[in-house]
């Protein structure tokens, strides 16, 4: 048997996982949350929790606590235009127009292939 399967850290991060799966976002976020305190040295290194934690504060109505953690997650990742291109949707439905439309135009010059971010973008403008 795996040894990490058996921690608490790894269980918390399996339960945040499968909540968000249900889309139990409360419950997820609280798993996070724990996971967190399990393991912050991994958690803070983890661009991917970032975002999933961002995206359950989101489900959650904590805009502002959503956009922070995925400020965190593009600092982790500032070539990666998925971290650029998840920050713009949520700035969109935070009604963050123009931040939404720079979070967009640098995913895409990251990625100029995305056809998903410039389906985003055209519809945004």
């Amino acid at each position: 048997m795996n040894s990490e399967a058996a921690t608490p850290s790894f269980e918390a991060r399996q339960r945040a996982l499968a909540c968000m799966e249900r889309q139990q976002w409360a419950d997820a976020l609280e798993a996070w949350e724990a996971w967190w305190g399990l393991d912050a040295q991994t958690a803070n290194q983890d661009p991917d929790a970032m975002h999933d934690r961002a995206v359950c504060l989101l489900h959650c109505k904590r805009t502002p606590e959503a956009l922070r953690w995925l400020d965190l997650a593009v600092e982790c990742q500032p070539d990666y235009s998925y971290r650029y291109a998840s920050r713009g949707w949520m700035k969109q439905a935070a009604q963050d127009l123009e931040g939404a439309l720079g979070d967009y135009k640098k995913a895409l010059e990251l990625a100029p292939d995305d056809a998903i971010t410039w389906n985003n973008l055209g519809l945004l403008e």
